[in-house]
């Protein structure tokens, strides 16, 4: 219960906030209703998820944040200036973008302070097919907290949170960057993975389409944290203070000691072990519903054994431990289309295989699998099967293959 009250909130809270939204959860064990509304979210994270909790603290710091910005006042907010017409947008020099360089100023005492600033920044959306070309904006909050928590950054399109993205590192700050129903938020849409959780480069709906289209992402995705660099910056001038911990004179009456100064001896470099080559064995390509496995170019032998992991992207968690055997089964291969050679399995559970290799030019193509949502697989050499370890953390071996 606990996990589900979390996601709904964490995907859902600024429109529960703006009560847009009420969620009713059924409670099986004591037929009783859970009501999450505008004004019981608060307590129902308390009661479910827990205020002592990272988890819960962190929604519930959200939540106070989310309110806050629903009371700013619109007049207050700061309004960039668009960046030159037919340029990619980039935050350099984003402090020239601002009304005037005395609200650059004002700006940074504000957040330096702990206010709440608001900010609304244009961006040119043109299809490359020609069928639109708008000049639209989103809106970045900032609030700077003394804290020293983890940053919470927030990025919501069209009221959804896109949860699983996260650039800001300043800890204490808060930030909610929010695109509406325009063209900026048809384009954030378009780059949106299947599971609602990133805005991608690669994705089939948004690649080629838009023009500086990857650039215009980079933009949003950065927003938050250019502009923390930009306000936290000391103001131009003259710091006498500021290298004075390299560069000192004595204080008058100061002893000064006129001694030999020690020799140095001859300068030993230190040792530097030699880099170890690195191995490659196999290499995985995506295919449409699936992916295709081989030897890889560089390698110098085949391994004595493959182990292969697949599993659905989740919002949170280990996807492989959260694998349900209805998502597919190796063992029954219902639905999958498994074709090889050069290998033989070994063992073989719901979401995983052991396979051993029979010969250098070994190939396994797999589909199947659900084009519409995002596989990850999580492929290791084994020299000796006995070396399996059957929960290893995700590795930089495995790989996303977005269908």
């Amino acid at each position: 219960m606990a996990a589900l009250i979390r996601s709904l909130v964490e995907h859902w809270f600024w429109v529960i906030l703006e009560d847009r939204l009420v969620v009713r959860v059924a409670l099986a064990a004591t037929g009783e209703e859970l009501v999450i509304s505008h004004d019981t979210v608060e307590d129902v994270v308390r009661e479910c998820v827990g205020e002592t909790t990272l988890a819960g603290q962190q929604l519930l710091r959200k939540l106070r944040f989310g309110r806050e910005v629903h009371q700013f006042d619109p007049s207050a907010t700061i309004s960039f200036s668009c960046c030159p017409a037919g340029s990619a947008p980039k935050w350099d020099s984003a402090d020239g973008r601002f009304p005037s360089p005395e609200a650059v100023t004002a700006a940074r005492q504000s957040y330096q302070e702990g206010h709440l600033l608001a900010f609304d920044v244009p961006v040119r959306v043109r299809r490359i097919d020609g069928t639109g070309d708008e000049i639209a904006s989103f809106e970045v909050y900032l609030k700077r907290t003394n804290d020293g928590t983890q940053a919470v950054e927030t990025f919501l399109r069209d009221g959804l949170t896109i949860s699983g993205q996260h650039y800001l590192r300043e800890p204490g700050v808060l930030a909610i960057i929010k695109a509406g129903d325009n063209a900026l938020g048809n384009l954030l849409g378009d780059a949106e993975n299947p599971a609602h959780t990133r805005w991608e480069r690669g994705g089939k709906h948004f690649r080629g389409r838009y023009e500086h289209g990857p650039s215009i992402l980079s933009y949003v995705q950065r927003s938050a944290q250019h502009l923390c660099a930009l306000l936290a910056r000391r103001p131009e001038g003259v710091d006498k203070d500021l290298l004075q911990h390299l560069f000192s004179v004595p204080e008058p009456g100061r002893a000064i000691s006129t001694g030999p100064k020690p020799k140095l001896g001859p300068i030993i470099p230190p040792l530097v072990p030699p880099v170890k080559p690195t191995n490659y064995f196999i290499e995985c390509s995506k295919l449409y519903g699936g992916f295709h496995l081989r030897p890889h170019p560089k390698a110098v032998r085949p391994p004595a054994a493959i182990q292969l992991r697949a599993a659905y992207e989740v919002v949170r968690g280990n996807p492989f431990r959260l694998h349900h055997p209805a998502d597919f089964d190796f063992t029954k291969r219902t639905g999958l289309d498994l074709e090889f050679s050069g290998l033989t399995i070994a063992e073989a559970t719901p979401n995983r295989l052991i396979l051993n290799v029979d010969g250098p030019d070994f190939e396994l193509t797999a589909k199947g699998f659900d084009p519409h949502r995002d596989l990850i697989v999580d492929v290791r050499p084994l020299h000796d099967t006995s070396e399996d370890d059957t929960e290893p953390d995700i590795s930089v071996e495995s790989e996303e293959l977005s269908q």
